[in-house]
């Protein structure tokens, strides 16, 4: 490589002429063709290299297998200088953010996060892992442009996951939403459309017992319909079981002339049993038991339908609270007083349909006190760590949360029954950057941006343990700050 080109390239700029021969004599060229691979993501990172001539694009394979386009580094060059661009690029992306790559995950230790793909001819400069971090000792100038880089590289992954987090968020709210409004929603509906069938009957109904019972007969009617009704829930009972209240009661219909289709069922679903219908029909003349017995039937069937609306209206509202909850609605963005229990279960309630499978095990003291803190950034701590423990236990498994006090602290931990972490990847685990998921599966910045919201944002600590089958995450949270 000629020193001469070296020297345009702002890497070696303030490099002296020994250094640029050693960096000549170091560097090995290499020629790419359009759509060439450079290297892949999830690779072993083994090799920096500098664009001297052409254009790189990085992509890199989402959870759903799709290739996205993260950046390009662009350098054409006339005579050996960086020709055409502008110190910064609109994104802000410095101008010697183009001309080289892979120091991150060299310094890191780290597989490449992304596929570099030639667009049309392309020249680098491969340097060997020895041979990069001997660069840097025998030329330390290319710090100088090395870090500034480096830093806003890393800045930019950051904001990068955040965004996506956010992303994940919103989805994660859309999903859980959908997955747990269905079924109240299809409640309410049908329970709807069931009074609307129910109501006029029932009318017609009571205006016949109205014809023909006596205030007396009316007051055992309302008397029978309000102690069924003060009777405890009627709990399962054996399929055997109710085939024979179901044949019972069939039976004492047929014998009296009544029509049972339909009203058998709706009175034994409300509890009434053969001993009921006979005291009721004790108190009544026969033309009147007929009557009777429909509106007590349709009278017992509204109100349980009514009650599974409510019940519904009502899971509905606790959703809406905890979605609140979870995304930090109506609050301000500053410090504010927040329940940790309240944000793991509305967490918990967000994540439901991706907790299949998975046993939940609450252990939370009663009385905690409220930490000073920010809830959004604490739920996605929260988030990360449900996520990881699931994806650690891709077959079902355990999972136990515990909230408790220690001293001045809020201690809590998430323990999974997964396989566990691999114990020269436990030091590593909160480093930017690495990940021990499959490639496309994680970026290597959840638990980092974990353990910065816990540590730097709340004064906090985060550790953790893991053996195959016991890995716990423990969150020391100071109750003030």
């Amino acid at each position: 490589m000629n020193v001469d080109t070296l020297r345009g390239i702002a890497l070696f700029a303030a490099l002296d002429s020994s250094q640029l021969a050693w960096i000549a004599e170091a560097g090995a060229e290499l020629s790419l063709a359009d759509g060439e691979v450079l290297f892949h993501d999830g690779q072993p990172a083994d090799a920096f290299f500098v664009l001297v001539d052409g254009e790189l694009a990085f992509s890199a394979r989402d959870a759903g297998g799709r290739d996205q386009l993260l950046t390009r580094h662009v350098r054409h060059s006339v005579a050996g200088h960086d020709v055409g661009r502008a110190e910064t690029d609109h994104d802000g992306k410095p101008r010697a953010a183009h001309e080289f790559t892979g120091e991150l995950p060299l310094l890191a230790d780290a597989d490449y996060m992304a596929t570099a793909t030639a667009v049309g001819p392309t020249r680098v400069l491969r340097y060997l892992k020895p041979q990069f971090f001997e660069m840097l000792v025998r030329c330390p100038q290319v710090c100088t442009v090395l870090l500034p880089v480096l830093a806003w590289r890393i800045h930019a992954s950051e904001v990068a996951v955040r965004r996506r987090a956010t992303l994940e968020a919103l989805g994660t709210l859309a999903a859980g939403l959908a997955h747990e409004l269905n079924n109240p929603a299809a409640a309410v509906t049908r329970s709807a459309s069931e009074l609307a069938n129910l109501l006029p009957q029932l009318l017609k109904d009571c205006s016949c017992l109205g014809r023909r019972a006596d205030p007396g007969e009316l007051a055992a009617v309302n008397a029978t319909i309000d102690g069924i009704r003060s009777r405890a829930p009627v709990r399962a009972v054996d399929p055997l079981d109710a085939m024979d209240a179901m044949d019972e009661v069939t039976d004492w219909l047929e014998d009296r002339g009544i029509d049972s289709t339909c009203l058998a069922d709706d009175l034994v679903d409300c509890g009434l049993r053969v001993p009921d219908l006979n005291a009721l029909a004790g108190q009544l003349r026969d033309d009147v038991v007929g009557p009777a017995i429909e509106v007590v039937a349709g009278s017992l069937r509204g109100h349980a339908t009514v009650a599974e609306v409510i019940g519904a209206a009502s899971r509905i509202s606790v959703l809406v609270a905890s979605t609140k909850a979870y995304s930090d609605m109506d609050r301000a963005p500053e410090r504010d007083e927040v329940d940790v229990v309240e944000g793991i279960e509305a967490t918990l309630t967000m994540l439901v349909a991706k907790l299949t499978g998975v046993r939940v095990v609450r252990d939370f003291r009663d009385g905690l006190p409220k930490i000073c803190g920010r809830p959004s950034e604490l739920n996605q701590v929260w988030t990360n760590l449900v996520d990881n423990a699931v994806d650690a236990m891709p077959g079902g498994g355990t999972l136990t949360i515990t909230a408790d006090g220690v001293g001045d602290d809020l201690l809590v931990e998430f323990r999974d029954t997964g396989c566990g972490v691999p114990p020269d990847a436990l030091p590593r685990l909160f480093q930017p950057f690495f990940t021990t998921k499959d490639v496309g599966r994680g970026t290597g910045l959840g638990l980092y941006l974990s353990h910065e919201i816990v540590t730097r944002r709340h004064g906090g600590a985060i550790s953790v343990s893991s053996v195959p089958g016991d890995t716990r995450f423990c969150v020391r949270l100071p109750v003030r700050s």
